[in-house]
């Protein structure tokens, strides 16, 4: 499809020009972002959408998810990992998958990151994915704690093994036609 292979580019050259300008903690993300989309991308072809963005918030997503959907952008599947940069009530989870609706299949992904709301995020999550039973909880937390060197020294932006890692948790959950 044009309209998709077009969008596609753009996203490649919005990354591209955020890496360029950032620098420190910012770049490493913009990097192991495109990195994670790249690895994804090529394990699940054309099928895949990726609109991500560094420090995205819960309370922002039911908008986004609305646009996607709006444009015919949003997959049978639709990852969500959000929660590393702040907390978010159940009403605002619950406004993303009423946005998301009852058909498509929800992973949630949780959360390591060393802050104070990382239990209460994780708690959300798991609770979301006990009320919709669309929604699979992807246990990435598990994952990072129990294998060295997929983290950087700070214990969660990923290094080039954790984003391999990460898509192969995830890419393992999508379920089959």
């Amino acid at each position: 499809d044009p309209v998709v292979f077009a969008l596609l580019i753009a996203a490649a050259a919005a990354l591209v020009v955020r890496f360029r300008r950032s620098r420190g903690v910012e770049r490493q993300q913009v990097k192991w972002l495109a990195y994670a989309a790249a690895v994804m991308a090529g394990r699940m072809g054309p099928a895949l959408t990726v609109d991500a963005a560094v420090g995205r918030q819960m309370v922002d997503a039911d908008e986004l998810v609305a646009d996607l959907a709006a444009r015919g952008l949003l997959g049978r599947v639709v990852l969500l990992h959000l929660g590393n940069n702040g907390p978010f009530t159940a009403e605002q989870i619950d406004q993303v998958f009423a946005a998301i609706g009852p058909d498509r299949t929800v992973l949630l992904v949780n959360v390591l990151v060393p802050r104070r709301w990382e239990g209460e995020v994780n708690d959300q999550l798991a609770a979301a994915a006990a009320r919709h039973p669309n929604a699979v909880l992807v246990d990435w937390r598990s994952l990072v704690t129990s294998e060295a060197g997929l983290t950087t020294e700070d214990g969660f932006h990923l290094t080039a093994n954790g984003a391999q890692r990460y898509a192969d948790l995830v890419v393992g959950q999508v379920p089959s036609a």
